[in-house]
């Protein structure tokens, strides 16, 4: 319930500076859509969901009414974010990974998991539009109607704390009182210290086992990605990923 209260609030916001044919877009995933009532939320706002739309779908054909025609923007080689954004590792592919949006879960302040669970499988674009001849309620009326949020419905004990409620809209209270946080515990660095450590030889003093020039093409590829490629002559003396990252890490490779 605490994140209903939190959808009912943004949409109440967001409806407030929607201009006329504007639309609000948020994205949810898993099971947010019903566990967050979604639907309830908008309804209670005024807000119809016209449109609900996979994250893979290009931007410009859903979030804009109407056939206007837009020209998307050239991806730079630095644009596109990590390869798990990218190619739905984390449980569903985004169209804007490659403009170098991340597409993850956040851990909130009740997240009892580890900080890199964050898998978003099943993420959906939801498109809401203002519903026509919905009545509205007006702030006055809903500080005097004794203890209930006008747009949330939460009830308060006192008039004070509805007002204060309603003087944070983007932040609501919690339903209920908040747990410690519990974080899983990082891995111990006990035995870190058996782990031999390797200093990079100086340049002068390396054998080189191959050369090889990068081209304009592998501009801005990562060293371990071009080293591994059939063409490039560094591929000859890495038989596996592993391998070359290990070279790397060790200061095998010059650059």
């Amino acid at each position: 319930e605490r994140h209903y209260v939190l959808l009912s609030h943004y949409f109440y916001s967001a409806k407030s500076i929607l201009k006329n044919g504007g639309r609000i877009h948020i994205c949810l995933c898993g099971l947010q859509p019903q566990t967050w009532k979604i639907w309830n939320a908008a309804r209670n706002a005024g807000l119809q969901i016209v449109a609900e739309e996979s994250t893979a779908c290009p931007v410009h054909k859903w979030l804009f009414r109407g056939k206007a025609s837009f020209e998307l923007a050239d991806v730079q080689p630095h644009y596109p974010s990590k390869r798990k954004y990218r190619n739905g590792k984390l449980g569903s592919k985004h169209f804007l990974a490659r403009y170098g949006y991340r597409h993850r879960r956040t851990d909130g302040d009740l997240f009892t998991g580890s900080e890199f669970e964050i898998n978003v499988e099943r993420s959906v674009n939801f498109i809401l539009e203002e519903f026509p001849c919905h009545p509205s309620v007006t702030t006055d009326t809903c500080i005097t109607s004794a203890s209930m949020c006008h747009i949330c419905k939460l009830h308060f004990d006192d008039p004070e704390q509805l007002s204060d409620h309603l003087r944070h809209p983007a932040v609501p209270d919690p339903v209920e009182p908040l747990s410690p946080v519990k974080r899983t515990p990082k891995p111990s660095n006990k035995n870190a210290s058996k782990t031999p450590s390797f200093k990079p030889l100086a340049f002068n003093e390396a054998t080189i086992l191959a050369e090889a020039q990068v081209t304009r093409n592998l501009d801005s590829k990562r060293l371990k990605w071009i080293c591994r490629q059939s063409d490039f002559p560094l591929s000859k003396i890495f038989k596996s990923k592993k391998e070359c990252t290990d070279a790397i890490k060790r200061g095998r490779v010059y650059v």
